[in-house]
């Protein structure tokens, strides 16, 4: 398989695979939920309810697919910039992210997916995430350490691999009480400011900043265009980074409690989405002021 073959190195060739399988699932366990939302089947007492199938669904499309692609595209970019081989630790890596993936289904399954989240992994899965994190990071900075042209899909990659090893641990600390289950140290209102800044943490560094990364490391390696504004692109990183602690005010909003974190949480929220339809802009005014012709291009439309 090409995947396989050396356009690619063996740990994004099965990263590809496995990421293209857990994607399709979870786009059908997806559509399976819409259907059980207008029929009500099956009932409460099957494995295959919408209160197991919803997380099931969700944690595997983010974790299994977009993670995954992710892990594909950063463990290319590491192989072209490393003085070593880099297939052992992804290879390693992989596993552990895949074992993470079937642990998880299975404890949710099994009723052990009690967090602030709905549907959240449990504590032993949390910390196998963590050690892929850690790896990927690890590999990646040593990749990128002392090289002067550093690509901007490089800086992305490091800052979204940083961001999810920050924020998935803050957002799933917890202190193990039993084999499969974590008491969370916050209540309350802390508790929901925790869980509103997990909320926009995943959505940024495991769903969009994924996708900006493959956005600018297509319009750089692919068509060879230099980006229309790495400041910009700096700013988002910057951004992500800052406001997603304060927009987890937001958590607060139409309830009693302090109106200074409200009026924070909703300024951050705004700030933080003006930051991501900027990069998505710089994407679109690489290709469009580029001066090179993509319009016929059918990649080039879909990045747009």
């Amino acid at each position: 398989m090409k995947l396989l073959s050396n356009d690619y190195n063996r740990t994004t060739g099965l990263y590809l695979i496995v990421s293209t399988i857990w994607l399709l699932l979870g786009v059908v366990i997806r559509l399976v939920n819409e259907l059980q939302l207008v029929t009500f089947a099956p009932g409460t007492d099957t494995l295959f309810h919408y209160g197991y199938l919803r997380p099931i669904g969700a944690n595997i499309l983010i974790f299994g697919g977009f993670l995954g692609y992710f892990f594909a595209l950063g463990y290319q970019i590491i192989h072209a910039r490393a003085s070593f081989r880099v297939d052992l630790a992804g290879q390693a890596a992989l596993g552990i992210h895949q074992l993470g993936l079937i642990v998880g289904t299975i404890t949710i399954l099994s009723g052990y997916n009690t967090g602030r989240e709905y549907g959240e992994y449990t504590w032993i899965v949390d910390n196998l995430f963590m050690v892929v994190f850690t790896i990927f990071l690890v590999l990646l900075l040593i990749s990128l350490w002392g090289k002067e042209d550093i690509k901007v899909y490089e800086k992305f990659a490091a800052a979204t691999i940083g961001g999810m090893l920050v924020f998935y641990f803050l957002g799933n600390f917890g202190m193990p009480n039993a084999l499969l289950e974590s008491t969370s140290p916050t209540s309350g209102a802390q508790d929901a400011m925790v869980a509103e800044m997990y909320r926009n943490a995943v959505l940024t560094f495991f769903v969009l900043f994924p996708l900006f990364t493959m956005g600018y490391y297509w319009v750089e390696k692919h068509y060879e265009l230099p980006i229309y504004s790495e400041a910009t692109a700096h700013f988002q990183i910057v951004a992500g980074a800052i406001l997603i602690p304060l927009a987890a005010g937001n958590a607060l909003l139409g309830t009693a409690d302090a109106k200074i974190l409200q009026e924070i949480g909703t300024g951050g929220a705004l700030a933080l989405t003006i930051s991501l339809l900027a990069g998505v802009a710089n994407i679109h005014y690489s290709l469009s002021r580029s001066g090179k012709n993509v319009q016929s291009d059918q990649d080039g439309k879909a990045i747009r």
